[in-house]
């Protein structure tokens, strides 16, 4: 809760300095307003001139004000809203040159940020540098070269605002692709999951319900039992997918190897266990649990084996079968356990031959 509210709070410091450096250069209306009130023009155009004044400064600050507001700020298509909204801000700007004379530029100054920010970053870097080439090219025609502060003002405005916008555009994208990589990881991760809980739970029902349906004529009793088992994985296989999709999967590697146990004993393979569970360092006994589950399932499903061995150490599990051997082509189940392990820090050696396989993990 403190990092969430430490969080807002620089979110709001953020905001906060970024309305200051945008509405600092409402100063800079000064200018027209002196002159609107001490110019000696008639007292209806200058009323009119501080009228407009007051109205562009108004429309600017809010206008900077929703910009900074919206965490994104940067627009992806060009609305006729904002096309309106700066048109406006033009007109005035022009009604303000016959009204008040040159010093009706210092508006254009306000001008290039609010085309920068709420137009696309094209349309946008088009719009702004369309008003700082007026600024500067104005006070050239018209000889007032005194004038040429306010497009050097108007300038630098610009490159600082569309420095802004393509650096938040930027951050913004790489954000973007961010989150995109990290949902297609998160995918491939459910999918890995499930792939591997769904292949060891349906490869046991297959054999319990090939050994049910050979015992239905010899031993009811003992196919009714058998039923019964199937029911259970089937229940505990469907518990194992949702658990999975919530993300709450743990596979325990002790009890992964007694279902190797069960499972092999099925299927009339023999086998031998080197070591225990607790014999694992406690920070690989997941990732083991799933490469054990993995590699049983291809020993059931695959190999044709009469004998498998399960040997424990410390930093290494090794499953191996004597088995047809390994085809050389590593189906989904070993291409995830093969990421799992390397996004570890560890290594998947996968070797085989007419003698079987061997699965080893190494940490």
């Amino acid at each position: 809760m403190l990092d969430k509210t430490e969080q807002e709070a620089t979110k709001a410091r953020g905001r906060a300095i970024a309305y200051a450096m945008s509405l600092v250069w409402l100063l800079f209306l000064i200018f027209p307003l002196i002159t609107a009130c001490q110019g000696g023009f008639p007292t209806l155009a200058g009323a009119a001139s501080i009228l407009l004044t007051l109205a562009f400064a108004a429309l600017y600050a809010i206008s900077m004000i929703r910009h900074f507001r919206d965490p994104d700020r940067i627009t992806e298509s060009l609305t006729w809203q904002s096309v309106a909204f700066i048109a406006l801000l033009i007109a005035i700007c022009v009604a303000q040159m016959f009204l008040i004379g040159t010093d009706a530029l210092s508006l254009a100054i306000f001008v290039v940020p609010v085309t920068v920010f709420l137009l696309p970053p094209r349309p946008g870097y088009l719009a702004g540098a369309c008003v700082v080439f007026a600024t500067l090219a104005y006070p050239l025609l018209a000889r007032e070269f005194w004038s040429l502060s306010f497009g050097i003002i108007a300038s630098g405005v610009f490159l600082g605002c569309a420095g802004t916008v393509f650096f938040t555009k930027s951050a913004l994208d790489d954000s973007r692709v961010a989150s995109q990589e990290a949902v297609l990881d998160e995918r491939e991760r459910v999918a890995r999951d499930i792939h591997d809980v769904l292949g060891h739970t349906l490869t046991a029902i297959a054999l319990k319900s090939e050994l049910a349906e050979r015992l239905v004529d010899k031993d009811s009793a003992a196919a009714k039992r058998e039923i019964a088992l199937i029911t259970q994985l089937s229940r505990e296989g469907i518990a194992d997918v949702r658990s999975t999709v919530l993300g709450l999967r743990v596979r325990q590697l002790g009890v992964e190897l007694e279902q190797a146990r069960s499972v092999v004993h099925e299927a009339g393979i023999d086998l031998t266990v080197i070591g225990e569970a607790d014999d694992v360092d406690p920070r690989y006994r997941i990732l083991f649990a799933w490469a054990l589950r993995e590699a049983m399932t291809n020993i059931v499903r695959h190999a044709h084996a009469s004998h498998a061995s399960i040997t424990l150490q410390n930093h290494r599990i090794e499953v191996s079968d004597d088995g047809v051997g390994f085809s050389g082509t590593s189906g989904n189940g070993l291409r995830g356990l093969r990421e799992r392990v390397e996004d570890a820090g560890g290594s998947l050696i996968l070797t085989g031959g007419n003698d079987g396989t061997r699965v080893q993990v190494q940490m």
